[in-house]
């Protein structure tokens, strides 16, 4: 029987439960954190990580996902099993997702793999995005900011290279922002109280800059980045928007279902929240084209 440590954490308004044999490995996961502890309501997820020294990957990487190997577990008939379980593995870990149909029921991942934070840290993300996709929420490749003269969430979106993060450090050095959310992962998730609205979480996935304080806002506007001799903000409309969501995504897709929540929530959120094409050169005064007031 593994001797669990266990530590509980609240990102984007999902109670997690964390386990792992090792004490130390939850204490570096948590020392960079600012209000992401929680005093242990009951989980929506149950995450269990074994450091297991000399771990060998247990499935190959296959050639469209570089790196690692995601999939629906089957059994020997090549059909998909009762319950919704997925099997992952990558180079320093592997493990398994169960996903009950009930949303009242925890996702549980069990994993096993090296004890590094970042190793830690990457597992939790591919089970929080499967709780997110079950309750209709996206973590976006993004920066993000709420502003201080109406406290709403501007989200800016792009893939490696677009200038998340340089765009990111302009926002938090013009001093029009009361929250920063993050220059790497947020949380995207519709409104319980408005049929429309949707909010902005940031999360402990930090990017160069690490990551900031537990925040949400409602979310303003998305703005997909495009570097440019000049700041403009172009609207976007239309289902044309939603591959580009879809491709900014952190979600793993190994099968229909989770194919088409992923599809349904992007949908909603480009019908729900107005889009943008920000282009931007590396200077402050982009904010003049973001609408604060």
């Amino acid at each position: 029987m593994v001797p669990w440590v266990e530590r509980s954490l609240r990102i984007a308004d999902v109670e997690i439960l964390l386990r792992s044999n090792r004490a130390e490995l939850l204490d570096a996961f948590f020392a960079p954190l600012k209000g992401y502890e929680s005093p242990g309501a009951p989980p929506e997820i149950i995450q269990q990580y074994v450091v297991a020294s000399g771990f060998r990957p247990f499935l190959p990487a296959e050639r469209e996902y570089p790196g690692y190997n995601f999939r629906p577990e089957v059994d020997a008939d090549g059909k998909a099993g009762a319950s919704a379980r997925y099997l992952f593995s990558r180079r320093d870990s592997g493990g398994t997702i169960e996903v009950p149909d009930a949303p009242s029921e925890p996702v549980v991942g069990t994993f096993e793999g090296r004890g590094a934070r970042s190793v830690l840290e990457a597992t939790l993300r591919i089970s929080l995005c499967m709780a997110l996709l079950r309750n209709g929420g996206l973590m976006l490749h993004s920066a993000g900011a709420a502003a201080a003269s109406d406290e709403e969430a501007r989200v800016f979106t792009g893939q490696s290279g677009a200038g998340k993060s340089t765009l990111f450090g302009l926002l938090h050095g013009s001093g029009l922002f009361r929250h920063m959310l993050g220059d790497e992962m947020i949380v995207l998730r519709p409104d319980p109280g408005s049929p429309t609205a949707w909010r902005a979480h940031a999360t402990p996935f930090g990017g160069e800059r690490g990551p900031c304080a537990r925040a949400s806002a409602p979310l303003r506007a998305i703005y997909f980045l495009e570097k440019a001799p000049h700041h403009r903000a172009v609207p976007l409309q239309g289902p044309r928007v939603v591959p580009g969501i879809l491709r900014n995504t952190l979600a793993y897709v190994g099968d229909r279902a989770n194919a088409a929540r992923a599809l349904a929530s992007a949908t909603r959120l480009v019908k729900d929240v107005a889009t943008y094409r920000l282009e931007f050169q590396k200077d402050e005064h982009v904010v003049s084209v973001l609408g604060l007031t």
